[in-house]
């Protein structure tokens, strides 16, 4: 505890500290704790901050699970979330592999919309979501594996990648054009 809202946490009796993050920039000057796992804080201002898990800040995804599938369109990301997260990042891994930052910084309010568009380039079975705690990256958690089937843009039909059946009534309509023409000018001479 202490100047700009510092908050330590010991796990052996006092022999080590880590650094905790906090909600606050306060100055903190007053602790008090029932057991290890709940404790409050108090501060200049009015400051109270507390903890039901001992500082301990987890994240837990709820969407995408094992049964989603995603395709082109609008999908919920859902998590829940505890201790003081203030902002996540969100990532789209392919097995081990990162495949997209999806957020590199979005606000921790438990929903995020992601929306798959036809020349996202994603196809497979082991897809999942990794949500981090934007200021501490030993904080994080994974979704489930899930589907992700995008169909590739389907080839283009006719010549050159026009419709052959607006092709053949384009040139039908110019060659009426130009065969009216040719009627009105050998009327007139």
């Amino acid at each position: 505890m202490g100047v700009g809202g510092d908050v330590w946490n010991t796990l052996d009796g006092g022999q080590n500290w880590i650094q905790q993050s906090s909600p606050t920039s306060s100055f903190l000057f007053g602790v008090s704790s029932i057991n290890a796992t709940y404790c409050w804080a108090v501060g200049w201002d009015g400051t109270i901050i507390h903890t039901e898990n001992g500082g301990v800040s987890t994240i837990n995804v709820l969407t995408p699970d094992k049964d989603t599938v995603w395709d082109i369109g609008p999908h919920a990301i859902t998590w829940t979330s505890s201790g003081p997260i203030t902002n996540v990042i969100i990532e789209l891994y392919k097995g081990a592999v990162l495949n997209a930052t999806i957020a590199a910084i979005t606000e921790n309010d438990g929903n995020y919309i992601r929306t798959i568009e036809t020349w996202d380039n994603f196809n497979g079975t082991d897809y999942r979501i990794k949500i981090t705690d934007h200021d501490n990256p030993g904080v994080y958690a994974w979704s489930d594996y899930f589907v992700i089937t995008v169909s590739p843009p389907q080839p283009p039909t006719g010549i050159g990648g026009y419709d052959i059946g607006l092709l053949l009534t384009a040139l039908t309509l110019c060659a009426l054009v130009v065969q009216r023409g040719v009627k009105k000018r050998a009327i007139s001479t």
